[in-house]
């Protein structure tokens, strides 16, 4: 869902320009399309439905929101229908809309505080000149290096599992590694 959204987010400027060259297009009877919806999206993708996800946010029933949704999902361009295809998201959205959570996923992606447009990815965040997305893959880098740093001081030279050094004996629950016995193998 979030890389819908961030496509999303991308075609929101140019949503209008592509539904009138799709229409133009139509009444011309022009079949291949892709080159100048792409053009008018100013992307190497497109949506042609009607719906952007800010659209689908005030749909009532989850029927019809279901509905919509796939819609447009179906209005994307081959390139991203290959993604969607990918990561198997149709195959969540009977589930979703059963729960009755399309509409709430939805609303959860347009908050503001998970801007994904391209003006929010530019800007710098936190102060410290680093870029939106690339602030929270690198805050995340640092995460995996912690863990693989924690499971590496787990171990002593002769294999067997050792509290790291600067862990006391009350945060022993919080280790990185599973201990079942003293002498089991650390699995982390």
């Amino acid at each position: 869902m979030c890389v819908i959204r961030r496509m999303d987010a991308v075609l929101e400027p140019t949503k209008q320009a592509v539904l009138d060259t799709k229409k133009m297009l139509d009444e011309s009877g022009i079949t291949e399309q892709r080159a100048a919806l792409a053009e008018a999206a100013g992307q190497a993708f497109y949506n042609t439905s009607r719906f952007t996800l800010r659209d689908l946010k005030s749909r009532g029933s989850h029927q019809q929101l279901l509905a919509d949704f796939e819609d447009y999902l179906n209005g994307f361009s081959p390139n991203v229908q290959d993604i969607i295809d990918n990561f198997k998201f149709r195959n969540q959205l009977t589930t979703l809309s059963r729960a009755d959570a399309i509409g709430t996923l939805i609303n959860k992606f347009l908050d503001p505080e998970i801007d994904l447009s391209p003006a929010a990815i530019d800007k710098p965040r936190d102060g410290h000149g680093v870029r939106g997305a690339g602030a929270q893959v690198q805050r995340g880098q640092q995460r995996g290096s912690r863990r693989a740093l924690d499971a590496a001081r787990c171990r002593a030279a002769d294999g067997e599992p050792r509290l790291p050094a600067d862990r006391g004996p009350a945060q022993v629950r919080h280790l990185p590694c599973s201990m079942t016995a003293p002498a089991a193998p650390a699995v982390c």
